[in-house]
């Protein structure tokens, strides 16, 4: 949820203090200050480029943060936000994540919250300056619950291991103590004896199981009465204290001579709701940890430690210790602690942590080596490139723990549902308790109190809470085990829409190992020359084209300057001067831009082909071949089967689009597009109706990927494309898009059918709780095989209420537990 928030202000000069993002450099200074400036009652803006904040004073009201973040952004700039995550105690319920949600986002600079009941988390984006923390804990303590600190490197659940034994301790004791009063009771009516004593005894049993079991029920529910609002305890505990009341009502007025009826007392239901309730929180507990165990099996193989080289001597820290430019050592099976770049040795490493893939990778002497993966049987040494936060490992992690933290759309019905369920129980329980008493055969109180208790604890909004977070943490955490990484909960939602998908060619349908053929000059021009010049232009490109140009002027041993005036243009080529000649390198489409003439019959070619040309003539061309991926005809076969549309969209020249197409299977190609077009080729099939994914890798790929519905990153590419894509394939492989897509139909199918149950056992239920079966018992005597559970004329033990609501949870836990089997299957 997310919402609108206001500066404070004061009755003399108001301020306000902005962190703003994108700022670069005095100019942005300027622009800001101009853009704020232009607010309404704003009569001074200071901006510091080096905090990166703005200050905004006014004697009036100050605009609200909405219209600065607007005004910010429409100047090319944004507000800076910081996320929070915080481990919550005492959430039941989706009425408890309602509370709290609620709570936090009062707090003036909140901008979006989202409480994971599957997690017992809180993630807030607040502005900086704006929000605290401090703020936010104190909000959720005002609410009613514990804040507790949350690491995600941990991922603990905040109901710790030992918490869960109390409660399963508690449990067992409040059932054994039911079960007691039920075998007293029973050996009453099997002897035919007349125990006089045995509802003092009851009473005195109950009393521990009232005030110790059934502590954290009463307490929830009177801190959410303090603050006006109900969840689950509330149910659980006006059910066992109506119970528990009537009971000790009926015994005072026994010991009085006041016996009203039969005076049967439900001190055994007060016990048994109370443990079976418990019991069921334990084992639901149980099973959202299993929920959780792909993504704790990921944090699990984090290294602690590192062998680093000082001086003539080696000595082992803690990997938080390791610096970057550290000389590693990593012996034979060891855990790679950081991320690196091999300096010695030879060895192959298990990276199928990160990837998903199976195959141990290589590594020799200028490899990167990634933290958490497994070395083999070689000893290396390399350097540190990255360490804590900034690994590809800590980056994975981060990103699974934000999508298991986010909420898809299709949990905003049931959270609207769940934020008036329990009112609504309350009042179905009040209307049922009244009925009963007017209508109700006599003595009328003897239907009215189970029925009321009935209704109360055989509600369940755990399972309307649970349905979906607990789905999206076994789908996403799957997922990143295969090599698979979701954005958000938003993306697996929907990618299982995908009706169209656009590919890239070079890193996306061919594995972007370019290497060049053929150097083919002009007259008066060598190979070398054509090389050197185009090696100076792509020493300042990140491109593959441009890599593979400069290995093999490398591996020529030639010596080439790095050029002034450098430009590049994604997707077409790049300019500059070397040694005082203006040169330029690209496709033909671009040295036709700057008036040099590329014959089309001679551009035709099934190779890539970049043209270098120098002071307005062209020198040369450099032909460079790369492998289509092994698994690309296979993907586009089964994407077709699958009802996808396939389409290759490509800066490349169209024979060689043309020439990868054919050897995939893909009928339909647009080539020789800049980065804007293929973003407007994009935007033409979205016009048509089509739910578009982009497949891509670069930076030329980078508008494409945003216009699309959705955007998928191979993990080779750029920085640039994978911020811009909603799923990154860490495995580089494509079969891992069919996985995506049957990852996502899977997990909303299981959500739906979640949520389908969990509406569907309130709804038949609690009518049933209610006693609306009791006119089909009332004609007959004789016992059904419903009996047990319903009682002979229709009515629902509370104790067999409060079980169905137990169960009720761990069902929905269950199933999407299942899940994760039915993913393993599939893959295999």
């Amino acid at each position: 949820m997310s919402k609108e928030v206001r500066p404070s202000t004061s009755d003399t000069m108001n301020s306000v203090v902005v962190p703003i993002s994108g700022m670069t450099c005095a100019a942005c200074v300027n622009h800001v200050t101009s853009a704020l400036g232009k607010l309404p009652n704003v009569c001074d803006v200071s901006v510091n480029l080096a905090s990166e904040k703005a200050i905004l004073k006014s004697n009036l009201q100050l605009p609200d943060l909405a219209l600065i973040e607007s005004t910010l952004t429409n100047a090319g700039y944004g507000i800076q936000t910081t996320s929070f995550t915080v481990g919550i105690e005492g959430m039941t319920c989706t009425a408890c994540v309602s509370h709290i949600e609620n709570a936090i986002m009062k707090i003036s600079g909140v901008k979006e919250v989202s409480v994971n009941l599957a997690a017992e988390t809180a993630k807030t984006t607040f502005i900086a300056g704006q929000s605290t923390t401090i703020q936010i804990r104190k909000a959720i303590e005002n609410a009613g619950y514990t804040p507790v600190d949350f690491s995600a490197d941990s991922y603990e659940f905040t109901t710790t291991e030992k918490q869960a034994k109390t409660v399963m301790f508690k449990s067992l004791v409040s059932i054994t103590i039911g079960f007691l009063m039920m075998f007293i009771m029973y050996a009453e009516n099997l002897f035919n004896l007349e125990i006089h004593w045995k509802e003092y005894l009851f009473f005195v049993l109950a009393i521990p199981v009232q005030i110790w079991a059934a502590k954290e029920f009463y307490s929830s529910a009177w801190n959410a009465l303090k603050h006006g609002t109900s969840n689950m305890n509330t149910l659980i505990s006006l059910g066992t204290t109506v119970a528990f009341s009537y009971s000790t009502l009926i015994l005072i007025l026994n010991i009085r001579g006041k016996e009203i009826g039969t005076g049967t007392t439900y001190f055994d239901a007060a016990c048994f709701i109370t443990g079976l309730v418990l019991l069921g929180r334990y084992l639901e507990s149980r099973a959202r940890r299993r929920a959780a165990n792909s993504i704790q099996s990921l944090l699990s193989l984090n290294p602690q430690e590192a062998i680093i080289k000082n001086g003539t001597h080696e000595i082992t820290i803690p990997v938080d210790d390791v610096p970057v430019g550290a000389e590693i050592i990593v012996k034979p099976g060891a855990k790679i602690p950081v991320d690196g770049i091999v300096i010695t040795g030879t060895t192959e490493v298990n990276e199928s942590m990160l990837t998903g893939e199976s195959e141990p990778q290589m590594k020799t002497p200028g490899s990167k080596v990634f933290a958490a993966t497994i070395n083999g049987n070689g000893l290396i040494t390399y350097e540190s490139k990255a360490i804590g936060t900034n690994t590809v490992y800590s980056k994975i992690m981060q990103l699974v723990e934000e999508a298991q933290s986010s909420k898809a759309p299709i949990q905003k019905f049931a959270d609207k549902v769940a934020s008036r369920f329990v009112p609504t129980v309350l009042l179905i329980a009040i209307i049922t308790l009244i009925s009963w008493f007017i209508f109700g055969p006599d003595p009328s109180y003897k239907y009215a109190i189970p029925a009321a208790v009935a209704v109360l604890v055989i509600a369940c909004p755990c399972a309307m809470g649970l349905a979906t977070p607990t789905a999206v943490m076994v789908g996403t955490g799957r997922a990143a085990e295969s090599g698979i990484l979701f954005k958000d909960a938003e993306t697996l939602e929907i990618t299982k829409k995908i009706s169209t998908i656009v590919f890239d060619k070079t890193g996306t349908l061919t594995d972007g190992n370019l290497s060049v053929s053929s150097v083919e000059p002009e007259e008066g021009y060598s190979e070398n020359d054509v090389l050197s010049f185009a090696a100076s232009i792509e020493s300042g490109s990140e491109h593959f084209i441009a890599k593979s140009i400069l290995q093999k002027a490398r591996s020529n041993q030639l010596t080439f300057d790095i050029a002034d005036q450098f430009s590049i243009t994604p997707g077409r080529g790049a300019s500059g001067i070397v040694n005082g000649e203006k040169v330029i390198v690209g496709n033909a489409h671009f040295l036709n831009e700057h008036h040099i003439t590329i014959d089309k019959r001679q551009a035709q070619f099934n190779s890539t082909v970049v043209y270098v040309a120098s002071e307005g003539s062209l020198i040369g061309k450099i032909l460079l071949n790369d492998n289509i991926r092994s698994e690309a005809p296979e993907t586009i076969s089964n994407l077709k089967l699958m009802g996808i549309k396939v389409l290759l969209l490509s800066g490349d020249q169209n024979s060689r689009a043309r020439y990868v197409a054919n050897k995939i299977g893909i009928t339909e190609v647009i080539s020789e597009v800049t980065p804007n077009l293929k973003a407007n080729t994009i935007k033409s099939l979205q016009e048509k109706g089509e739910f578009v994914c982009m497949v891509g890798d670069g930076i030329n790929d980078a508008p494409a990927l945003a216009q699309s519905n959705l955007g998928i990153a191979m993990a080779s590419g750029t920085d640039i494309a994978n911020e811009t894509a909603s799923i990154t394939l860490i495995k580089n492989n494509l079969t891992a898009i069919i996985d995506a897509i049957e990852t996502s139909k899977l997990s909303i199918r299981t959500i739906k059918q979640n949520l389908l149950w969990a509406f569907g056992y309130n709804i038949i239920l609690i009518p049933i709780a209610a006693g609306i079966l009791y006119p089909l018992f009332t004609s007959s005597s004789v016992p059904t095989p419903l009996s047990p559970v319903l009682g002979i004329q229709g009515l629902l033990n509370p104790a067999i209420a409060a079980l169905a609501m137990a169960l009720s949870s761990i069902s929905v836990v269950l199933n999407s537990l299942r899940l994760k089997t039915t993913l393993l299957n599939n893959k295999q």
